[in-house]
């Protein structure tokens, strides 16, 4: 019977070993886990932050695209009304 119940307290013994490292490769799973959440975050919203800075380079581009263009058609404008004036004057030939 003694020697039963030194038998039953070894396997529980080797069972509890087993199952606190058992937690404690969990332990470490997890703590690997968060790490890569953590990073995967700060990935995100390192690409987040880019993105917007490409949007809004995009929409400055657009903005002084428009400007160029609202200059360009000033600019033929006044060149035509430039035109018609001088088509007052006649140069003479030599």
């Amino acid at each position: 019977m003694v020697n039963a119940s030194k038998q039953i307290i070894t396997d529980f013994t080797f069972a509890f070993e087993n199952i606190s490292a058992k937690i404690s490769e969990i332990s470490n799973v997890n703590a690997l886990v968060a790490t890569a959440t953590e990073e995967q975050s700060s990935v995100t919203k390192d690409i987040s932050e880019r993105i917007e800075g490409i949007n809004s380079a995009v929409n400055t581009n657009v903005d002084n695209s428009k400007e160029t263009s609202f200059i360009n058609n000033t600019i033929t404008a006044s060149v035509s009304e430039l035109k018609d004036e001088m088509s007052f004057f006649k140069v003479a030939e030599s």
